[in-house]
């Protein structure tokens, strides 16, 4: 049950007994909103407790979670599973979630998966967004590995029947009742963002993304090999999986910071779980987060899921969206913030680079200030010229260090955005202060598979290297989006674009000033914000290019376009901005 206080509702807890029958008695004299459990040995052989456990919630309008992993093997020849059998014959109803835990990986034990089953398509929908803002999605290689094995055991079935039951197949459906718990509102917040909501849009073959902002050009054939081998060796070392070492040479190489330890090197499934993790300690410690205006949508909607009270840091046009340092001034000496988020040296998503000079100044007022800083380098390797790739930014760690401070600086970074490796989910946080890393260590519920490690220790060993081959391929993949970045700006400033120009990164934003005339001068930022959404709505409408809007990005005017992309879809995302100018210009006729 649960009591409102405040924004959010405070849970009641009560531990559940160990059997079916002791479980249906106690929900039926409390009569709790949610009931999760497990089932014993004994009770899965058949379907009845399980239904009788599915019929007692309905009764008392209660959630139920059903805990399967205990009892559930990947094997050609599986035992009688009750819940699986009346799974077979009856539709799951919507307030009933299964949740099964793949425990029983004899192969490799520490290969972690788990999925729920449900045929709630709103549940399914409100997870898919919790997990953008909280893990992002499963690796890549662990949907492989897995996805064989149940491909492999459904060949174990007669054709006859694989295809009897593959035409019953039943899909999700919308619930015909309340069937979720009511959701706080800093959460429905959260969903609300673009930059979670363009995950429900219904897409085709036809559309063009331009507003996808992963990498996906050719990974250097270097990583190819590190996970080929990574797979083929056994008797793997520990030191040969000691990624920490060379991802602390790396920030030492990039950004001048040369006082980071190995023990506070933390490892994660991506950046998307090490920033979540993070927020959600900087919320237990009732502490607050500034972030400029402009930052990638994630980062905003991210603190409303948390709950971490969030406030922005005005950036302008005439400073390309970058925070200065008379700015960031201003604001905490009128706000009280405890960190701030910055995108760099690339800021995603404008593709500007902050210089040393602009960082140490921010970090001379966050010091005079005592606030932290969440530096967030994952674009980092991308600039478009080598010469801004390297940083000094020691100064500012040594003079903490003397005047013994309590030093607060988190670095995030990984593989994704600069070796084309968002399917391999590896990413990595580096704190100055070892409580602050125990604590976010602590919160990391999943870490890479060993493969992974020692593929990802190879890597960075290699961009360590100068002489590296791997350094001519990151070199061309920096020239080609160079090239692309200039032949996009060539194009949008063609067709009435005003544009920003991009000094690195994966993407272009511009202004649709030639659309937007008819507002005429003196007009609301909100008015402009929502014209410029409304012109990116058409573009998906008339010509199913998809771009990020303004609200997105944060920036009344700016929509982004990713770079990033198949050779062929850039040309089709051109040809289709060619086509609404079209269009736009026959309507004015």
């Amino acid at each position: 049950s649960a009591t409102t206080q405040g924004r959010n509702p405070t849970p009641r807890i009560v531990e559940a007994p160990k059997r079916v029958d002791e479980i249906c008695k106690l929900v039926l004299s409390l009569e709790p909103q949610l009931v999760v459990c497990s089932l014993q040995d004994f009770e899965v052989r058949t379907s009845d407790a399980f239904a009788r456990l599915v019929e007692v919630c309905t009764r008392v309008n209660a959630q139920l979670i059903v805990d399967l992993s205990e009892h559930f093997e990947l094997s050609s020849q599986p035992a009688p599973h009750g819940v699986l059998s009346y799974l077979s014959e009856h539709p799951l109803p919507d307030h009933v979630t299964l949740l099964f835990g793949l425990v029983h990986n004899r192969v490799y034990g520490d290969l972690e998966l788990s999925f729920i089953v449900t045929e709630n398509l709103d549940l399914l929908e409100k997870m898919s967004a919790a997990a953008e803002l909280t893990y992002s999605r499963t690796p890549l290689l662990t949907q492989r590995y897995f996805g064989k094995i149940f491909a492999d055991l459904l060949n174990f079935q007669l054709t006859a029947l694989r295809r009897s039951k593959s035409e019953h197949l039943r899909l999700p459906r919308k619930a015909s009742g309340p069937a979720l718990l009511p959701l706080p509102q800093n959460i429905l917040t959260a969903f609300s963002h673009p930059a979670i909501e363009v995950h429900s849009l219904e897409l085709t073959s036809q559309h063009v993304r331009l507003d996808y902002g992963e990498n996906c050009l050719a990974s250097p054939l270097q990583l190819d090999s590190a996970i080929m081998e990574s797979y083929l060796r056994q008797n793997i070392s520990a030191h040969e999986l000691n990624c920490e070492r060379p991802i602390i040479e790396l920030v030492e190489k990039r950004f001048g910071l040369n006082h980071f330890m190995e023990r506070n090197v933390i490892l994660g499934l991506g950046v998307a779980p090490l920033f979540c993790a993070a927020l959600e300690l900087v919320a237990a410690r009732g502490e607050t987060v500034a972030l400029p205006t402009g930052a990638y949508g994630y980062f905003k909607a991210a603190c409303d899921y948390v709950n971490v009270p969030c406030a922005l840091v005005e950036t302008s046009e005439k400073n390309r969206f970058k925070i200065t340092a008379a700015d960031l001034d201003k604001f905490l000496t009128q706000n009280r913030c405890h960190w701030l988020y910055l995108n760099g040296p690339i800021v995603n998503p404008t593709g500007a680079i902050y210089s040393n000079g602009e960082i140490l100044d921010l970090l001379d007022v966050l010091e005079q200030h005592r606030c932290g800083l969440i530096f967030d380098t994952i674009f980092s390797g991308l600039e478009f010229s080598q010469k801004q790739m390297h940083m000094s930014l020691n100064r500012f760690r040594q003079s903490r260090q003397e005047q013994q401070t309590a030093s607060k600086m988190l670095v995030l970074g990984g593989l994704s955005k600069e070796l084309a490796a968002g399917g391999l989910r590896f990413g990595w946080a580096v704190s100055d202060d070892e409580d602050f890393a125990q604590a976010l260590r602590a919160r990391i519920t999943g870490s890479p598979h060993t493969t992974v490690r020692y593929a990802a220790r190879k890597i960075y060993l290699a961009l360590n290297d100068p002489s590296h081959p791997i350094q001519k391929e990151l070199e061309q993949q920096r020239k080609t989006l160079r090239n692309r970045a200039e032949k996009l700006t060539s194009v949008l400033n063609e067709l009435g674009w005003e544009v920003l120009d991009a000094e690195g990164g994966l993407f272009v934003c511009a202004s649709p000033r030639k659309y937007l005339e008819l507002l005429g001068r003196d007009v609301s930022e909100a008015k402009i914000r929502q014209a410029s959404d409304d012109i990116a709505i058409q573009l998906r409408i008339q010509t199913g290019l998809l771009v990020n809007s303004a609200t997105w990005t944060g920036l009344p005017q700016q929509l982004r376009f990713v770079i990033s992309v198949e050779e062929e879809t850039l040309e089709a995302g051109i040809e289709r901005l060619r086509q609404f100018d079209s269009n736009w210009q026959n309507q004015r006729r």
